[in-house]
């Protein structure tokens, strides 16, 4: 493997750590998309590209449901799914949630 082999995984994942890190910055609800965090194009998040994001790497092995060590659309979707349930749950009014 010649050197610029070697660094196209890693500049991948830089890619996608700017763009959850703009994402970030500019707020809202602006979670990266699928294609942008599947930085390897292959269909899937593995373990390293899904580390840009600390809550998708932190569940990464409890979102992975047939246990691939990657996560398919489906499974990144329920992931985001949740994420927007827990949201909305900490801002209806009444929640017993404190921030």
């Amino acid at each position: 493997m010649d050197m610029r082999e070697s660094l196209i995984p890693a500049l991948s994942v830089l890619a996608a750590a700017i763009l959850a890190a703009g994402a970030a910055i500019a707020g809202g609800d602006q979670t990266p998309a699928f294609s942008n965090l599947d930085t390897n194009g292959d269909g899937y998040i593995e373990m390293n590209e899904a580390a840009v994001l600390p809550g998708l790497a932190r569940h990464f092995a409890t979102l992975d449901r047939n246990s691939d060590n990657r996560l398919s659309k489906h499974e990144y979707d329920a992931y985001l799914k949740a994420m927007h349930e827990r949201a909305m749950q900490k801002s209806s009014p009444g929640s017993k949630a404190q921030g």
